[in-house]
């Protein structure tokens, strides 16, 4: 499939925001000149575009693994104080993280 400059511009935006952390869904919702089946097309012609879609893919894991292991990690609100001084475990925050 031959590309245009400005579907090129496209892809290249696509790619740079899943690799910010959209997913393609949300991305080709946002005024997106073409549809998640000629997306695929092009990346299926295009082995340059493939190897850029797999890259932004795999940073985009990168990132939200990284944010997983920093939420699951923090201890932040695990434990409030209450008026009187005493502590207070807060479950809802500890399941959640």
């Amino acid at each position: 499939m031959e590309l245009t400059e400005d579907r090129r511009k496209e892809i290249d935006i696509i790619c740079d925001r899943i690799t910010e952390g959209e997913s393609l869904r949300s991305i080709l919702k946002d005024n997106v000149p073409f549809s998640k089946s000629t997306f695929f097309d092009i990346v299926a012609a295009n082995s340059d575009i493939a190897d850029q879609y797999t890259r932004a893919m795999a940073e985009r894991q990168e990132m939200l693994f990284e944010e997983i292991i920093t939420i699951a990690d923090s201890q932040e609100d695990d434990i409030s104080l209450v008026p009187d001084g005493s502590k207070v475990t807060n479950h809802n925050a500890i399941q959640r993280n």
